[in-house]
Formats: C-alpha cells, structure tokens, sequence
C-alpha cells in the first residue's frame, strides 16, 4: 500500500461539470480513505468487493419494518465489503464470470452498550444472511487464474516462512537469554543450622546483591557463579534464508524489509533489483484505476454525463528533475509536444499543483520577463530587442567614408 498507493491519486478531466460530480462522490463517501483501506485488503485478502449501495442509500441498513427506510441522497455511496464475509460467490455453473448474487453471512461486531436511540431500540448484534445482487457488487481479485472466483492474498506464497522467521527469531531470543543468564552455587560444609542461617542472610540481601555487597564467611562456605554455555546466540543462518525465501516468495527486494541484510547492496544491484518490482508495483496502481474509472463511469452513467477522467498516482522511482525538465524542454524545441504541455510537465515535476498556463503568462508579462510564448530559436530568428536596419543598399567604400567622416 505505502509503496503503490502513496500520497493518493489525482483525477484529471477536461469535462469540469463532470470533475465537479466526482469530486463531490468522492468527499460524500470518503473515497481517500476507502482506497487507503481497499489497498491494505487487496493486498491481504487478495480481492477487494465495493459495494453500490442500491437507489441511493446513505447508509447500509437490513431492513425490519417500513418505518426503518434508510435516508436517500443525491449522490450514490459505496461501502467495502470484508471478503471474509461472503461464504459463496454465486454463478452460473458452466460460466464463472456470470456471477448471480454474493452470499453475506457473517455475525456483526457485540456492542456491551445497548438501548434505544430516536425511539429505536440498538442491538448488540445482529446475525447477516443476505444475498448481494451481482449488479450492486464491483469484485476485483488478483493473484488468481481463470477458473477461480476469488483472489489470493499476496503473502499465500510466504505463509509457511513468515512462521518460521518468527520461530527463527523466538528461538534467538530464548539462546540469548539462556547465554545471559547465570546463577551461584554455594557449598555450606557445616550442619542443617548452618545452612539455614546463611539462607536468610541471603534472603535479606534480595535476588541481585547491590553493587559493593560484602560477603563474610567462614572457609567452610565456597560460592561459585555459573554461567550458561549452552549455545550462542544471535544471528543465525535460518533467519536469513527465511527472509530470503520470503523476499523470492512475494517478489519484493530483501532490501525493501528494512531489516541488516538489505543494507550492502551497491547501486547497481539496487537497480537491478528495483527494476522488476517497480513493474510489480506499477500493475498493482493499473488495478487502483481500473477501480476508480469503473467508478467514475459508473457514476457519469448515473447522472447520464458523457466525459473520461484519468487517474494519475505518485511516480514510483524517483528521477533527477533537471535532467526531466531538460527533455521536456528538448522535446518542446523540437516540435514533439507544444508549449503549454511542456510548462504544465515542467510544473508537475516542480510539484505546483495551482498551475495555470493562462495565468502564469499574464504574470509573465507584467513582470516584463519573456514569454515562452515566443520562439525558443535564437539562432534562426531574431529577439526581443533587435538591432536597428541599415540601408544595406552602401557598398563598402561609401560606409568607411561615413566612418571617417563621423570619426
């Protein structure tokens, strides 16, 4: 999610009646968050169900009595649906993709406060076995073939190592603690009394004698502190082959787990190693637009509007600036891509979001400086501030007779 999803999506549409309708579905239903979520559970549950609530509900409601209608609003709302919930994916039998409804059944979270709200009374829970009409349910699943109708989470190939990394990292611990600990062996030669009297000295003095502690005895008590040599601990080498099956297992760099082994890579096998997991990355951003266009579109559906809208996400490896803003201007000198869609790329990778191309040359201009407007050919055409024309009609002897004269 933090690597895919980042600072969120932009949407961008030339249609500005249909950018107002999205980004008001996208405040009534908090879509930000929802995405933040829907990305987190993608990754977990490997699918991910959004919900259209049906004619317009605000709110999701199992329906008792007439009088218990949920509010409508103007604008639709959708709500992420735990995939844990739907015991069965119904379809036809022959064709998995013509799915008929989804089965709910799932017991709600107990609530230990109960009573009446507005006259109502509140629960502790319910038990929900509910049909789901296909048509109200978008499912998106990933890491799955074709005949499979649900996904499969992105750690099912790493389940069995993440349990013995962690068994790996127990176990350290536990070897380290044996390593640290110790204890006193003490041999009284004396009678039953004798031991029993250099016990409640000792017990008088507490577990960890005080720094400086004074013991006075006789020859006939010898103490001797034992230490433990069972085994060192530490590093051990099934960590490190764990981490690494885990790192193959889910095509994510060992070097991405912020752990001591992702520390001496050298630049170029950081490249190396960044190379296929961006791509990896990038297909997982492909699944978020595909998401929110079908939303979009669903939505412009709606409300019977015809536009497109893109979706635009974080770039994924960060590139030197100057060196893009130079093939940017490279591009524009050379007729690829026209004036104001270089300004509008140069301001992307400035990161001004208020860009405005209109604008930005109206200021330009009253502060006097030079509008890219203008050519970018200095060697073909002539500047701002020209030189004044000469009668280019003088030969020669005549213009160095000028010169003499004025001299």
């Amino acid at each position: 999610r933090d690597f895919t999803l980042g600072r969120g999506f932009e949407a961008h549409c030339e249609n500005k009646f249909a950018l107002a309708i999205w980004e008001a579905f996208c405040e009534a239903n908090d879509l930000e968050s929802q995405l933040d979520s829907l990305a987190l559970e993608l990754s977990i549950y490997g699918e991910t169900m959004v919900w259209w609530l049906p004619d317009n509900y605000t709110k999701i409601v199992q329906l008792t009595s007439a009088e218990q209608l949920p509010p409508k609003g103007f604008l639709p709302r959708v709500r992420l649906i735990d995939p844990s919930c739907i015991w069965e994916i119904v379809t036809v039998p022959e064709d998995i993709t013509r799915v008929l409804y989804y089965q709910w059944v799932a017991p709600t979270q107990y609530q230990i406060y109960s009573g009446r709200y507005n006259d109502k009374s509140v629960p502790t829970s319910k038990f929900i076995y509910q049909q789901i009409a296909a048509n109200h349910v978008m499912h998106y699943k990933i890491n799955g073939v074709s005949n499979e109708k649900r996904g499969r989470s992105d750690l099912f190939p790493v389940l069995g190592y993440l349990k013995r990394l962690r068994d790996s990292v127990n176990y350290s611990i536990v070897g380290m603690q044996k390593n640290m600990a110790w204890s006193i062996d003490t041999t009284v030669d004396g009678s039953q009394q004798d031991i029993d009297a250099y016990v409640e000295s000792q017990q008088a003095l507490g577990t960890i004698p005080m720094a400086g502690s004074e013991f006075v005895h006789s020859k006939k008590v010898e103490r001797k502190y034992l230490s433990n040599d069972s085994g060192r601990g530490g590093n051990s080498m099934a960590f490190d082959w764990c981490l690494s099956m885990i790192a193959a297992g889910s095509g994510i760099p060992i070097n991405y787990f912020g752990t001591h082994l992702g520390g001496a890579s050298t630049r170029a096998s950081a490249l190396v190693s960044t190379e296929p997991v961006t791509k990896k990355f990038e297909k997982r951003q492909q699944v978020y637009k595909r998401i929110l266009r079908d939303l979009s579109q669903r939505l412009f559906n709606h409300f019977g509007i015809k536009a497109d809208i893109e979706f635009t996400f974080p770039e994924l490896v960060s590139q030197d600036s100057s060196i893009k803003i130079k093939d940017v201007s490279f591009a524009q000198m050379q007729g690829y891509i026209s004036k104001d869609r270089a300004s509008v790329m140069v301001a992307k990778e400035l990161n001004i979001n208020d860009f405005n191309v209109k604008k930005e040359m109206q200021a330009i201009d009253k502060e006097g400086g030079v509008n890219p407007s203008l050519s970018n050919d200095p060697l073909s055409k002539p500047g701002l501030f020209s030189a004044p024309k000469t009668n280019s009609a003088l030969t020669s002897d005549e213009k160095n007779e000028i010169v003499d004269q004025n001299t």
